[in-house]
Formats: structure tokens, C-alpha cells, sequence
């Protein structure tokens, strides 16, 4: 896949010096055999349109925007205050990534490691929200 600065994906990546406000995904295109795959949009069909919070920590304040899955992430964060969530109890397929894009724009989330038993016993993440994060402007509804 190939990348330029300011398509997007590598300012939602944290690449760009500007975090894009938007989510993105690959779709194959009549070039795709070449290697090469048309970036497209995902927030115009989400039900988590595009939302700006004003984000408060130790560096300050700022304004986000964010939408999708990474605005379900930010909501779902703020709505769980200091237990956190898990993506035991927070189901979500890529916690992880959403996590990691938000702290690219400035978000504080604390990463706790929780053992858990079982027949897969192991270890696994809760992220608590560290920032201080209110919605400012919202351009579609929460699902």
C-alpha cells in the first residue's frame, strides 16, 4: 500500500505533523492488481460521525476531532471514568490501535496490565482515560 503525507492515513497513523480527523480503510480498485489500493473515507456512512472534544492535560489544551470507531473508543472511555475499560468487558476488535491513534492526537491513556485465568490465563489490558475530555461539537449521532 502506498502512503503520501496528506492522504489521511498516515496523519490518522500519527505519521503527518497533523493527525487527520479521519478514519480510513483500504478498498481494492481497478489498480489494485498493481499493488496500489484507493483510500476511502469511512466516516460519511458511520453512525459516529465527526465530533471535536477539547482535551485537557499536563501539555495543555487542545481541540480533537475524531470519529468512528476511534470516537466509540473516546466515548466508551469517558463513560467508564476510573475502573477503566477492558476489551474483555468492552468488546471492540482492535482496542489496541484505537488506543494508540488517540494518544497520537494528545489523549493520556494509562495502560493497567490485569491478570485473568482461565484456560487462556494470562494478562490483559484495561485503559483508563488520564486526560481530562469534553465534547465540544458532535456532526452525527452516537449509535
Amino acid at each position: 500500500m502506498t502512503t503520501t503525507p496528506g492522504s489521511g492515513l498516515t496523519e490518522a497513523l500519527g505519521v503527518g505533523a497533523v493527525p487527520s480527523k479521519e478514519l480510513w480503510h483500504s478498498t481494492p480498485s481497478a489498480s489494485f492488481s498493481q499493488g496500489v489500493q484507493k483510500m476511502t473515507s469511512t466516516s460519511e456512512n458511520a453512525p459516529w460521525g465527526d465530533a471535536d472534544y477539547l482535551v485537557t492535560n499536563s501539555e495543555g489544551k487542545q481541540t480533537i476531532t475524531v470519529s468512528g470507531r476511534v470516537r466509540w473508543t473516546l466515548e466508551e472511555l469517558i463513560s467508564a471514568g476510573e475502573r477503566g475499560c477492558t476489551p474483555i468487558n468492552n468488546p471492540a476488535p482492535r482496542w489496541s490501535g484505537y488506543v494508540h491513534i488517540l494518544r497520537n492526537l494528545g489523549v493520556t491513556i494509562e495502560t493497567i496490565y490485569e491478570p485473568h485465568d482461565g484456560p487462556f490465563a494470562g494478562t490483559h489490558a484495561r485503559y483508563v482515560l488520564r486526560s481530562r475530555v469534553t465534547l465540544v461539537q458532535s456532526d452525527g449521532e452516537a449509535a
